[in-house]
């Protein structure tokens, strides 16, 4: 079994599922709860937002060890709700998690832009933007006649080289080096989705990191429910 679907199946354990119905409704009464599952370090976490997350502690390509969300839990009155993130979406219909959750609970799906939001502000993203700074810092980028191509490069034209493509939460995510020399993310054009969502902006002690106007209210909601692992380092 891969580890992705590892993690998806530890959504639905009967221990995770008993700890979060005590943890929702009072009878235990902690903001983290650990949990082990398949040899990963697990943890439910009670968010500012009401919800409980449950999250994988594991380490960037950078080295940055940091709590990856998987999908949250809610309650309404007596029923309870799973919600997964993108990432696992094809894990938990393989492993036909909706069938298999007891009746107290419903499986749900995040929306597109709540799903780019939580890939534009993920660790894996954020890592990728500070790569591409560093470039563009020690690059040597020049404007003008090239003579070795024989054409005009316009000013701002050479950012393109310093560009990414990734993958964050299941979903295709380009880096776009900006004219002012700072990363704007976008999702590619197969989700018809328009416009950056985050900017990556440098300073002097790593970066400032911020949404597209517009999308602030639903970012500063993802944030709050902790689903934005940018800010989950530990």
């Amino acid at each position: 079994m891969s580890i992705k679907k590892e993690m998806t199946k530890a959504l639905f354990h009967e221990e995770t599922l008993n700890t979060v119905q005590k943890m929702l409704t009072g009878i235990i009464d902690r903001e983290i709860f650990p949990l082990e599952n398949y040899d990963m370090m697990m943890r439910l976490f009670y968010s500012s937002g009401e919800t409980i997350n449950l999250e994988v502690i594991t380490s960037s390509s950078s080295g940055y060890r940091y709590c990856k969300p998987i999908g949250y839990y809610t309650r309404e009155n007596d029923l309870f709700q799973l919600h997964i993130l993108k990432e696992f979406e094809k894990e938990a219909e393989v492993l036909e998690i909706s069938k298999l959750l007891p009746e107290a609970f419903t499986l749900r799906k995040l929306s597109l832009k709540e799903n780019a939001i939580i890939a534009a502000f993920s660790m894996e993203t954020v890592v990728t933007a500070l790569q591409a700074i560093k470039e563009k810092q020690n690059g040597n980028d020049q404007s003008g006649f090239n003579s070795e191509l024989g054409i005009m490069i316009p000013e701002g034209a050479q950012n393109m080289q310093y560009d990414k493509s990734l993958m964050a939460n299941g979903l295709k995510l380009e880096l776009l080096m900006s004219m002012e020399n700072y990363p704007q993310s976008y999702l590619d054009d197969e989700y018809n989705f328009e416009g950056p969502i985050g900017a990556y902006r440098p300073n002097s002690g790593g970066l400032n990191i911020d949404p597209i106007v517009g999308l602030e209210n639903t970012f500063d909601r993802l944030k709050n429910m902790s689903l934005l692992s940018a800010f989950k380092r530990i």
